[in-house]
């Protein structure tokens, strides 16, 4: 009787490990390629700079790019207002920021070189 318990035991540990590992891997996937989702919408401007599955940056000078980063906002989550301040951000506002579920951007204006933009993953 006691080898049975012991084998129960180890079953439900060996169940609870692997709905933590299946826990971990949707939360995994819940979080945005971002090299992926700059392909996608900034791919053919030419803005991409660096990128990868945890990071992004990009410069978009004039307004070429312009409606590919709106998209991209809008698929990571950025509300409306932010799509906005990034918009009207002048070169005498610095280095701005903002959040979304999982992303955080920061970015910067300058006239001559345009709107740089770095997206960065997070857990949360």
């Amino acid at each position: 009787m006691a080898t049975s318990v012991l084998w129960m035991t180890t079953r439900s540990e060996l169940d609870e490990a692997r709905a933590e590992l299946e826990a971990i891997e949707e939360a995994e996937a819940a979080l945005p390629d971002l090299a992926e989702v700059g392909r996608r919408h900034l791919g053919t401007t030419g803005a991409i700079e660096d990128s990868s599955a945890e990071h992004l940056s990009a410069t978009i000078v004039g307004a070429r790019g312009l409606d590919g980063l709106e998209d991209l906002l809008e698929e990571l989550g950025f509300s409306p207002a932010v799509i906005e301040r990034i918009g009207n951000t002048r070169a005498l506002d610095g280095t701005q920021s903002a959040e979304a579920p999982h992303v955080v951007a920061t970015w910067t204006y300058h006239p001559d070189d345009g709107l740089s933009i770095v997206f960065e993953r997070t857990e949360h």
